[in-house]
């Protein structure tokens, strides 16, 4: 079938990670977008991007720039567009319209990808703290929440280190652990991004920089310290003490958002390990085995 907007790695990527049900999506891709594009009235505006999750097509709606984004569908607790909806106007892009039955979304545009790359270190967490804190308002009562995570990522610890031969030292694990038990324990009342790195804010108009990809979930912003601050993995690696760094930067995003610095240590030592242990066994390399190794026994 030709897909003249479909780029083919983004298909490769779907198919492989998806097998017969992501060749199925791919299959309807074209005929989905069709249908979206005539009842939004929307039209065409350069050429399709794509993530390893999502189709993104620039469009104009109503003359104004904007983007549909078709993911593939994945099981959440609350969509992405329940979450740009209970964030409207803050400092993520806005939701236009919704089709909830195709798991489509037509949104503000914003972009390219890429200017924070521009920033220094602490320019960038000083950008990332001023969105931290614009989203982070009281959370609906029944929004998902990190605390409910926490049963399953100790399980998936556990079964990290019984495969992992002695790659940590118990004290390590155990630390990890305990950091785990405490986010369990924290059932908290505020809203967050939940997943605010470099890749998610992007330059835009209306403000001079909005987030994009909100899993919006009840936690402590602190939370957020460890994505924003781990993003320059080649500054801290070039460091003799790269938990030293990061521990620095830590507290100046949490100085920023008026949240825990403690906490946000600990989370980033525990899911350092967490990320050690996935790459260890061959699960990619986002920050790399030999920097994390560093990271988790000086942090």
């Amino acid at each position: 079938m030709s897909r003249p907007f479909l780029p083919d790695a983004f298909a490769d990527v779907i198919i492989a990670r998806e097998d017969s049900r992501g060749a199925s999506w791919i299959a309807e891709l074209p005929t989905t977008v069709d249908e979206l594009v005539r009842r939004w009235d929307l039209r065409v505006d350069g050429d399709a991007l794509s993530g390893r999750v999502g189709l993104i097509l620039p469009v104009r709606y109503r003359g104004t720039p904007a983007v549909l984004k078709v993911p593939f569908p994945e099981n959440r607790e609350r969509s992405e567009g329940w979450a740009l909806r209970t964030l409207s106007d803050r400092a993520c892009v806005r939701l236009f319209a919704e089709d909830t039955e195709r798991h489509a979304l037509l949104l503000e545009r914003a972009g390219p990808a890429g200017p924070t790359a521009t920033l220094t270190a602490d320019e960038w967490i000083d950008v990332a703290a001023s969105i931290a804190s614009d989203l982070a308002i009281p959370a609906p009562a029944d929004a998902p929440s990190l605390a409910d995570t926490a049963g399953g990522w100790e399980q998936q610890l556990d079964q990290q280190v019984s495969n992992a031969h002695g790659l940590l030292s118990d004290g390590i694990v155990s630390r990890a652990r305990e950091t785990i038990r405490a986010v369990g324990r924290d059932d908290g009342t505020t809203l967050i991004h939940g997943d605010l790195h470099e890749g998610n804010v992007l330059a835009a108009r209306r403000r001079p920089w909005l987030a994009i990809d909100p899993t919006a979930v009840r936690g402590p912003v602190a939370w957020d310290a460890f994505t924003v601050c781990l993003t320059r993995v080649s500054d801290l690696s070039a460091v003799p003490d790269p938990g030293e760094v990061l521990r620095t930067r830590l507290r100046r995003f949490c100085r920023l958002t008026a949240s825990d610095p403690e906490y946000a240590i600990e989370v980033a030592h525990a899911r350092a390990v967490s990320s050690l242990l996935h790459e260890s066994a061959g699960g990619g390399a986002v920050f790399g085995r030999a920097f994390l190794e560093r990271l988790v026994r000086t942090l």
